[in-house]
């Protein structure tokens, strides 16, 4: 499935659970997970419809390797591994995922400069999700 049949798929999915009587809906593919769910009051059928960026051709992904929870920096006290704009080299520690109570120092398997962090310190990441883009 290619970009834009992902960004159509999600965009019907936003509109078919709008106005259905299920609260969430998972679907997995081989390369993206689509996730939604519905919060709040029940009486409001509004949904906010979310413009999914166009990939830049000449950037790439760096995915987390587990699932858990982000962390950009070694301990709240202390500044970030990389920020945008950093130089990266493979084999570099970039963030630390938490998972079962064990830190786990994420490193690069590319090289590159930090375009965009994806991901908010503390959010829960999936398998396989884009935490940075690097050119």
């Amino acid at each position: 499935m290619n970009y834009n049949e992902l960004k159509q798929l999600t965009f019907e999915l936003i509109d078919k659970l709008a106005v259905s009587e299920i609260e969430n809906v998972t679907i997995e593919f081989e390369q993206a997970k689509i996730q939604l769910s519905k919060q709040g009051c029940r009486e409001s059928k509004a949904i906010t419809k979310i413009e999914l960026p166009t990939p830049p051709v000449n950037q790439k992904a760096i995915c987390s390797p587990m699932v858990g929870t982000f962390y950009a920096a070694p301990s709240p006290d202390e500044k970030p591994f990389v920020n945008v704009g950093d130089t990266i080299s493979k084999g570099d520690t970039i963030c630390i995922i938490e998972a079962m109570k064990l830190m786990n120092e994420i490193v690069a398997d590319k090289s590159g400069v930090i375009k965009e962090i994806l991901i908010n310190n503390g959010d829960i990441v999936e398998y396989n999700q884009p935490i940075f883009i690097i050119e």
